[in-house]
């Protein structure tokens, strides 16, 4: 054995001791040059097939073989191993003759599918590899790739079959024999004229575009049971059944993470964006990706659902557009923009491939009548779909369908590419369609006439959805409710847009709103959520009142209240009282009072605040519905602790607690335990106060309440840092902050900078950080907690002490100067910076 401590090691080792080059070696095992240099880096280990042809091309000797698999497969149990069927040298093929097509440009993006599947073509046991894919995904580009990286292996020949013109199963066969060039036998007689010439060559046959010819899948299945030694990479949009198929989807290419900051070198190494160069490169040679160009590119790709033939299409247009005017265009409002602006492309692609519009239609135009109907009803379903959505959205246009046909319909186009398959987060089927395949079904929906109803029923549907999401919030199952919703956002989006622009439907709208403001609440959709209220309630203002009205604005007042706009969450919580009163809702009525005592509890009116919630309780009680009464219970117990009465607030949040335990409620047995928590250490009983938040935070972390989860870690911040342990409360700080800031709830970075400046290490940087937050406190509406007052003077003294008067003044001046944003950065920072 070489002296090498890995296995990557010891393969460049002998690799040098033969005179290879990385290049060299690759070409005889035969895999990317790409693959060799990870495993000599030690950043892959090789499959037990490649592993085999490394220890053959490297000429290991027969006494290492043992460690050298050890190395590369830690886990592989070696005395099971054969070490006798080593792989021989390969053989010249003794077809030379090229059957493939030679591409014109280098694939991209495609280093580990095509290591992958290489891979998996040269395993004994796998005689039938299907690639599948949505159209355009670029499946035939990358099975001539292929081709031409087992040239070496198959030592008969690789056979490029194009099926494209092929519409008749039973022409499939004489196809193969005319790529073969076997001439002059009958039809009847093909298959055995197949696998006499074949018998026992190697022999990979490639055959593309065998979707249209599914019937034909029986023929291959007899041709390989008498060729032994053939192989066949089968390129389709659909599975082919067959036992021993191995199914090799093939993704879109990866496309870079738009929702956070991403640098220019970071788009550069894009496989999306590098295909969209090199083809805006061919087609306008001055074109170049700048720093500048570069996001709006990155876009495109994204906008593309990085389709490779998708963003050729597009690139080729950069000749007489500017990227930005491309993007324009594809992010256009009407849905066949999208698919005209992809028009074109060389005159020697295959026909279908001249538009994206028509290759997408090659797959429609396979579908059956009722599973055109279905494809089109898909259109108006945003970010994946249920089933059970399917069923009530196409109740119109496919009315007689059972469950079990509609369910085998769908599965057929996930098996055609057309869909894409994948589970819900409780176990139950999903499905979901890429964009640019959903703007052709749009397209298709208008011109039947059946967009405007399909779109309603859509609507209709998730407003029910969302409605026994709230219905169940308050429950036991509002965990899953919660989880419901989130995976419905792209739907209830899109539902909310589509019924603001549709005065008709101003009571769906209304719904909608009304439904989901305690989901963006808990979820922390704050500025989403007061965004669609504001087009909801500007669509509505000319509405009668109603109980959808009143629900409306009350959410829309609490969702301002959580972002401390108290005048607004006022105003509107009060419209809802009125609104709630007029149709006669003593239960609305009392939510609106129990969140009118929230606004005046934040605005510093403890009385009022108690005064509200105890008439929200009385209205509670007299429509026998005691049990919702926990929410007013809990602020009134924050309005009692604020006017000084400790013990009085103790017993208030027990009988609260009791009520959401009742309930099976977690949320609210959460927000219990934050403020028993945040009560007992601001009065220095840090074991009771630690249990408590300890067991809030679990809980919100569960539920995904990211609101809960930052205020529990401020107040754990404040018990650790009055213990002395400033490392673990700088990191709840730190936490906090971060989750605060995203969620634009200014209040909680306020106190969280506050954290950070009674757990920083150095008083100067505290003190300009306590500055800042003087600035804040001023600017916000919000009357602070008498609690919080002396817990802000507390840490100011601290740091007072420890600098001089001079330094603090200017300093504290310099923080009073800092925008919001360089605020939060630099109280992130931490003291090393």
């Amino acid at each position: 054995m070489a002296e090498a401590i890995t296995f990557g090691q010891w393969v460049q080792q002998r690799r040098k001791a033969l005179g290879l080059t990385q290049a060299e070696l690759a070409r005889r095992l035969p895999c990317s040059q790409v693959t060799i240099k990870k495993i000599e880096t030690d950043l892959r280990l090789p499959s037990l097939h490649l592993t085999k042809l490394l220890a053959y091309h490297l000429n290991i000797p027969q006494k290492d073989l043992a460690d050298f698999f050890s190395l590369a497969k830690p886990n592989l149990a070696i005395e099971h191993l054969d070490l006798s069927s080593m792989p021989g040298p390969q053989s010249q093929p003794r077809n030379t003759f090229i059957s493939f097509p030679i591409p014109s440009t280098p694939i991209i993006g495609r280093v580990e599918e095509l290591e992958n599947i290489c891979d998996l073509l040269q395993r004994a046991e796998v005689r039938l590899v299907t690639l599948t894919g949505v159209g355009g995904v670029g499946k035939t580009r990358l099975s001539i790739e292929i081709c031409s990286t087992l040239r070496s292996v198959f030592v008969d020949g690789v056979f490029f079959v194009a099926l494209a013109a092929v519409s008749d199963a039973g022409l499939v066969l004489p196809a193969i024999a005319q790529t073969l060039g076997i001439k002059g036998v009958p039809v009847s007689d093909i298959g055995d004229a197949l696998a006499e010439y074949l018998g026992s060559r190697q022999v990979l046959l490639v055959l593309d575009n065998f979707e249209q010819v599914l019937a034909a899948a029986k023929d291959l299945s007899a041709l390989l049971s008498m060729t032994p030694n053939i192989k066949l990479l089968v390129v389709s949009r659909a599975k082919l059944h067959l036992s021993g198929e191995y199914e090799f989807v093939v993704q879109p290419l990866q496309l870079p993470n738009l929702q956070s900051s991403v640098s220019f070198d970071v788009l550069t190494q894009s496989p999306a964006v590098a295909l969209f160069v090199e083809r805006a490169r061919a087609a306008s040679a001055g074109f170049t990706l700048t720093p500048e160009n570069a996001p709006t590119v990155a876009q495109i790709c994204t906008q593309l659902d990085g389709l490779p033939l998708a963003i050729q299409l597009a690139a080729a247009r950069i000749k007489y557009m500017s990227p930005q005017a491309l993007l324009s265009g594809l992010a256009g409002d009407a849905p066949e923009v999208q698919l005209d602006v992809l028009s074109g492309g060389t005159i020697d692609s295959p026909d279908r491939h001249q538009a994206m519009r028509r290759t997408i239609d090659w797959s429609y135009r396979l579908l059956d009548n009722d599973q055109q109907k279905l494809f089109r009803c898909l259109g108006v379903l945003v970010g994946g779909f249920t089933l059970e959505a399917v069923m009530a959205i196409s109740r119109t246009a496919i009315s007689t369908r059972s469950r079990a046909s509609m369910l085998n319909d769908l599965n057929s186009l996930v098996d055609q590419s057309l869909l894409q398959h994948s589970t819900n987060f409780d176990g139950q089927p999903r499905y979901g369609m890429l964009e640019i395949l959903r703007g052709f079904a749009l397209e298709h929906l208008a011109a039947h006439n059946e967009l405007t109803v399909l779109r309603q029923h859509h609507a209709q549907y998730y407003a029910r959805l969302a409605e026994t999401a709230q219905e169940k919030s308050q429950g036991p199952e509002q965990a899953v409710w919660l989880k419901q919703l989130e995976s419905e956002q792209g739907n209830l989006r899109a539902a909310l847009d589509w019924t603001c622009n549709e005065r008709q439907d101003i009571e769906t709208a209304l719904r909608l709103a009304a439904a989901l403001w305690d989901f963006w609440l808990v979820r922390g959709y704050i500025q989403e959520g007061r965004l669609w209220m504001a087009r909801v309630l500007d669509h509505a203002k000319t509405s009668p009142p109603s109980r959808a009205l009143a629900e409306a604005l009350n959410g829309a007042g609490l969702l301002a209240w959580e972002q401390d706009d108290i005048a607004q969450a006022g105003e509107l919580i009060e419209a809802s009282l009125v609104a709630f009163r007029h149709v006669h809702d003593d239960v609305g009525s009392a939510w609106a009072l129990s969140h009118l005592g929230d606004v005046a509890l934040r605005d510093g009116r403890y009385d009022l605040a108690v005064q509200y919630c105890q008439e929200s309780r009385r209205l509670f009680d007299a429509a026998d519905a005691s049990i919702n009464s926990g929410w007013a219970l809990l602020t009134l117990a924050n309005a009692l602790w604020a006017q000084g009465k400790p013990a009085e607030a103790r017993v208030l949040l027990d009988e609260c607690e009791a009520l959401f335990q009742q309930m099976e409620n977690k949320q609210g047995v959460a927000w219990v335990k934050e403020n028993a928590g945040y009560m007992a250490q601001a009065q220095a009983d840090y074991q009771i106060a630690g249990e408590f938040l300890e067991a809030s935070l679990a809980l919100f972390r569960e539920m995904g309440e990211r609101v809960g989860v930052a205020w529990s870690l401020n107040h754990l911040g404040r018990m650790t840092m009055a213990q002395g342990d400033r490392a673990t409360a700088r990191k709840f700080f730190d936490e906090s902050v971060r989750i605060f800031y995203e969620l634009h709830l200014k209040r909680g970075v306020v106190w969280g900078l506050v954290g950070l400046a009674d757990a920083s290490l150095s008083p100067v940087r505290a003190t300009r950080l306590l500055g800042a937050v003087q600035k804040l406190l001023k600017s916000q509406l919000e009357i602070p907690l008498p609690s919080e007052i002396i817990y802000h003077e507390r840490v100011l003294e601290a740091v007072k002490a420890q600098v001089d008067a001079s330094t603090f003044a200017a300093e504290y001046a310099a923080g009073q100067a800092l925008p919001f944003a360089q605020v939060v950065r630099y109280g992130l920072e931490g003291d090393q910076a």
